[in-house]
C-alpha cells in the first residue's frame, strides 16, 4: 500500500502528487519533455480546483453574512431593551 501512487481523498476523488506522478510516468516510459508538461497540468488542474472551491466558500459565505440580517438583535426576557426599542418606535 506505501507504493501506491494515488492517495483517496474524502469522498473518493483522487490525488496524484507531482513525484508519484513523475516516478509513475518515468516508469511507464514516457519521454521526460511529454512527463514534464503531464505533471504541470496536473499541477495547475489542482492550483484550478483550489481556487474554484475557495471562491464556493466565499460565495457561501457572503450568502451566510446576508442571512445574519434577520437574526434578533436583543435576547428575549430582557425588559429594558425590548422597552428602548418600544419607545423609539412611538416617536
Amino acid at each position: 500500500m506505501a507504493t501506491q501512487a494515488q492517495v483517496e481523498l474524502y469522498a473518493g476523488i483522487p490525488f496524484v502528487s507531482d513525484a508519484d506522478l513523475n516516478a509513475t510516468l518515468e516508469k511507464a516510459g514516457v519521454a521526460p519533455a511529454t512527463a514534464g508538461a503531464l505533471v504541470d497540468e496536473n499541477a495547475q488542474s489542482r492550483l484550478n480546483g483550489l481556487r474554484a472551491a475557495l471562491a464556493l466558500l466565499a460565495l457561501i459565505a457572503v450568502v451566510a453574512l446576508a442571512l445574519t440580517r434577520r437574526l434578533p438583535t436583543v435576547q428575549p426576557g430582557d425588559n429594558e431593551a425590548e422597552l428602548s426599542g418600544l419607545s423609539e418606535d412611538a416617536t
